[in-house]
């Protein structure tokens, strides 16, 4: 009798140990990917989250920019983590205005990919971003007159000019992630901006991401010229992946 309440005991207490383990457990750090151009995360001040303040009845008319003169640096957390659907961001709005809309993406029977098309005839968008993908309001993408040239420069604050039109791109054909697979489907979207956040798949274990922090130069859809850096692809505060942070501010062509 006592050694059978022994090993009764002994069983117990392996079961109560095999409980505990769970809680010690710590999730896998997220690691960089080794390349001496990229990076785990970019110097930034924090993303504008914040909600816009309630509607001024009496709304005065902001001033006019000077000519030439740069205007503010303005920064965006967008939630991509959507692997059915594109989030479309306006850049010439402000505060949560930004977010335009949700475009939704399946694919049928024999892996067409079926979109909302109506975006691609609408100008009130510059870019759409789903996962670690962009795409941009021209090229295959829309009507706007969207394209991406990439600098070599690292500094924000450096970049000053207007690249030459032969070096933007604009969008076409690319291969993204959808519905939780790592197999790939082809849609259209931006070759230049979807290389800057980088998402590999690592068996059962957390994705491997990084960010290509070169600033980047975007022709918005109405003309106008922005200079644009990545600087995150996550919210530490929420502890959530695929939220991609960028910094953008207006270029002056030069005369």
């Amino acid at each position: 009798m006592v050694r059978n309440q022994r090993n009764v005991w002994i069983l117990m207490l392996a079961a109560m140990s095999l409980l505990t383990v769970p809680l010690g457990c710590t999730k896998e750090p997220i690691k960089p990917i080794e390349n001496p151009d990229r990076v785990d995360t970019v110097p930034n001040p924090k993303p504008d989250t914040i909600p816009d303040p309630k509607p001024n009845p009496n709304p005065q008319p902001s001033p006019s920019p000077d000519p030439g003169k740069a205007g503010a640096v303005d920064s965006i957390m967008v939630d991509a983590f959507h692997f059915d659907s594109w989030i479309y961001i306006s850049l010439e709005r402000k505060g949560n205005a930004r977010v335009v809309g949700k475009g939704s993406m399946t694919v049928d029977g024999e892996r067409r990919v079926v979109e909302e098309l109506s975006w691609r005839e609408r100008d009130d968008w510059d870019v759409a971003l789903h996962l670690t993908d962009w795409r941009t309001n021209g090229g295959t993408s829309g009507k706007g007159q969207c394209a991406v040239a990439r600098t070599e420069e690292k500094d924000f604050a450096k970049v000053t000019e207007v690249p030459a039109p032969s070096a933007f791109i604009a969008d076409d054909s690319i291969q993204v992630y959808y519905a939780h697979k790592l197999d790939k489907i082809t849609t259209f979207g931006n070759a230049l901006l979807s290389d800057v956040v980088t998402m590999v798949h690592q068996g059962g274990g957390p994705p491997i991401f990084s960010i290509l922090p070169k600033v980047l130069v975007l022709r918005a859809a109405k003309g106008r010229y922005l200079k644009l850096q990545v600087t995150g692809y996550m919210d530490m505060a929420a502890s959530k992946y695929l939220q991609i942070s960028f910094r953008y501010q207006e270029l002056k062509p030069q005369p």
